[in-house]
């Protein structure tokens, strides 16, 4: 049954998803197949439900935080308990409605609840089953805690690569989730694809650690052409030192990627418009030269030049970017008071859907379960546990 918080004809419709998943990755790619059109349900525990609806939680903006909303758009909640037999009951009976099961939940929690990839399928064998890890289902660090901040910066080697000193390294909160949800619904959607000549479901299997491994492929690359260097530094793009394809900043502390990756067609541009002299100080005297003049001076004088580069934005600067609005990054939802980041991929024929915000916890317990075949008892226990914890 589409969820009737979705207008219908979207490139899913008629796919049913349940989530059982917190914080970013799970969430937001289940979000993603929301916006293409499928009924997303979402389980909560009751009482407070998915932990990351309170962070950074602002008086005013119930039912949830903005970072929430980002992930749980247009999705449907129910509250279940999953620790009691009542509660696993109508679980089974909602998975077994779905097309796509989605879970975070470490595979220790899983298999103790029968909630694993090996015991859905041999009951459900329509199911695609997608199970988000921190390093993966198997290996030493199987069984570990992750979040992207380990598994996708630290792990993979991104934080390390990006580490100045003397500062430690950094890692942007969530990039690494956002980056692996979108390869979960690939992975995904490949399985759905796959199903209509099978007629059977398979395990999707996405890591953290793996996605961050897959973004760095091009470091990891240079690491096995040139194993001498492998000496717990970054390995820096030797291309940086380049003088048409570096940075440079401005008198006024701007800065600017310069993307001239074949020099000798982008050096004599440079000369000409800084008048400068090629020579083996030629980097350095751009250098000075961007370093004297203000930045609109400088974008003015690399567009008269067709000197190719980027200014680095802050994230101020991306939220009023012109590019950014025109080309659809930003997206809104029915009743929320800001814009939120859309979908990447677009369709052309079956353009995102405007989501309705994120649902309060457990919003949909009761109609939910009148849509399954379940004994009442159960029903009635599901409510009960649900009503309890609100008290």
């Amino acid at each position: 049954m589409a969820s009737p918080f979705l207008a219908s004809g979207g490139a899913l419709e008629g796919i049913r998803v349940v989530e059982l998943a917190t914080v970013i990755a799970g969430p937001s790619a289940a979000m993603l197949l929301c916006g293409f059109g499928a009924d997303v349900i979402k389980v909560e525990s009751p009482g407070r439900g998915d932990s990351w609806r309170y962070d950074g939680l602002q008086p005013g903006r119930q039912p949830a935080c903005s970072l929430f909303e980002q992930a749980n758009r247009g999705k449907r909640s129910i509250c279940i308990d999953i620790t009691s037999k009542p509660g696993i009951q109508a679980l089974y009976g909602l998975i077994a409605t779905c097309d796509v099961f989605i879970t975070n939940v470490r595979l220790k929690s899983l298999k103790k609840r029968g909630l694993d990839y090996e015991t859905l399928h041999s009951k459900l064998p329509h199911l695609v089953y997608a199970h988000l890890t921190g390093w993966g289902r198997v290996g030493p660090r199987m069984h570990d805690p992750g979040y992207d901040i380990g598994c996708f910066g630290a792990g993979a080697g991104v934080s390390m690569y990006s580490a100045q000193e003397p500062h430690a390294p950094i890692f942007p909160a969530g990039f690494g989730d956002q980056m692996t949800s979108t390869l979960l619904v690939l992975g995904i959607m490949t399985a759905l694809y796959q199903r209509t000549t099978s007629k059977s479901g398979q395990l999707v299997d996405c890591s953290l650690f793996r996605a961050g491994v897959w973004g760095m492929a091009t470091q990891v690359l240079k690491s096995f052409v040139y194993p001498a260097r492998l000496d717990g530094k970054p390995i820096l793009d030797t291309t940086q030192s380049s003088p048409t394809y570096t940075q440079y900043c401005s008198k006024d502390g701007v800065w600017f990627q310069l993307l001239g990756l074949e020099v000798t067609r982008h050096l004599p541009k440079m000369i000409a418009a800084f008048g400068v002299k090629d020579g083996p100080h030629v980097r350095k005297h751009l250098a000075a030269a961007y370093a004297a003049q203000g930045a609109a001076d400088l974008e003015s004088l690399m567009s008269q030049h067709g000197i190719w580069y980027t200014r680095f934005n802050t994230v101020a600067d991306l939220t009023a970017d012109g590019q950014a609005q025109a080309s659809g990054v930003w997206t809104t939802a029915k009743g929320a008071d800001h814009k939120f980041v859309a979908n990447p991929v677009k369709l052309s024929n079956c353009p995102e859907k405007i989501l309705s915000r994120a649902p309060a916890v457990g919003a949909h317990t009761a109609a939910i379960l009148a849509e399954l075949s379940l004994p009442q008892e159960t029903v009635a226990a599901v409510l009960a546990s649900q009503q309890r914890a609100k008290l």
